[in-house]
Formats: structure tokens, C-alpha cells, sequence
């Protein structure tokens, strides 16, 4: 259900009773009222977001360009999102005060940072290092002969947010 542009909102065709409203905005802030009763004019009051900033960065210092940040609280994903040809840069707005673990993931290669942030609270210095290199080997044999396999198209797949790449087999 969305608001009207001034923010009013009007639920019809209820039973008359009391009520829990949550409203959400952007990212993941939320404002809450309990005990609303039918015919109330009820008002949410959003707390001032916090907002958090950094790079990502191989272990050589190196800006990654394309990578993903999951911002999520024990095993709750709670935003994520996917960053591409961003020099290393990423922001994220309208987050809810909490502590929370924060994972950028790029070609199998992840970083975590654990942070707690404060009402209204704007964090620019939230790195991650992440080892991005990610080594696959192996062989393509025949299933009979067990002989290689020249000349064959190998594909490997990142799970999760992740890529893919290939390549062929040689003699």
C-alpha cells in the first residue's frame, strides 16, 4: 500500500479494532505504531537513517568494479545489492540503526565487516580487502577411454551473486 504525496494513507473496509502500522521507505528504514485504533488519525515518524560508504579493494589495494554488498543481521538478509564499473565506490542509504554484518562478494572472493551504526549515523569509511583471484583447475577426460579431451568448452559458475567464465581445454 503506498501513500498519498502528502502521506496520508486511509485503510477502508476494516474491522473496527486496534491496529500495529509499519510503514517501510527505500532501503530497509521502517516506522512502527502500535495500538492504532480504527477511525484515529494515526502518525509514523521515521527516525533519521543512517548511511554507509566505502570501497572495495583487492589485497593489493587494487579498486574492484563489480562486486556485491549484502547488508543483512545473523542469517536475515535484510538489502543487497549489486555494484558495476563503480571504481571500488559503494553507498547505501536508509538503513536502520542495528548492529549488522556486512559481506562484499566479487569473482568468489568475499570480505566481511562487522559494524553497529547509530541513529542518523553516516559512515564513509567502511572498507573491505578482498583476495579476488580464484584459481579452477582440472581435466576434461573421456568417460570410457579416460583420455583428455582437447579442444572443449569449460564453463565455471560463481553461486550467489556471482559470474561466470570459460575457457577451452588444450592437447
Amino acid at each position: 500500500f503506498e501513500t498519498g504525496r502528502d502521506g496520508r494513507f486511509t485503510f477502508s473496509s476494516i474491522p473496527e479494532g486496534t491496529y500495529k502500522l509499519e510503514a517501510s521507505r527505500g532501503g530497509s528504514a521502517k516506522a512502527r505504531l502500535e495500538h492504532a485504533q480504527t477511525g484515529m488519525l494515526a502518525t509514523l515518524h521515521f527516525e533519521p537513517s543512517a548511511a554507509i560508504a566505502g570501497r572495495v579493494r583487492d589485497s593489493g589495494g587494487k579498486p574492484l568494479s563489480d562486486f556485491t554488498i549484502v547488508f543483512g543481521s545473523g542469517d536475515t538478509t535484510i538489502r543487497r545489492e549489486r555494484f558495476y564499473k563503480s571504481d571500488g565506490h559503494y553507498h547505501l542509504d536508509d538503513l536502520p540503526a542495528g548492529k549488522y554484518d556486512l559481506t562484499a562478494t566479487v569473482n568468489g572472493g568475499e570480505g566481511r565487516v562487522a559494524i553497529e551504526l547509530r541513529t542518523g549515523e553516516r559512515r564513509d569509511d567502511v572498507d573491505f580487502a578482498i583476495d579476488a583471484s580464484l584459481v579452477v583447475t582440472g581435466r576434461v577426460v573421456d568417460l570410457e577411454s579416460q583420455r583428455p579431451v582437447a579442444g572443449m568448452d569449460v564453463e565455471v559458475r560463481i553461486e550467489g551473486p556471482g559470474s561466470w567464465h570459460r575457457a577451452s581445454t588444450d592437447a
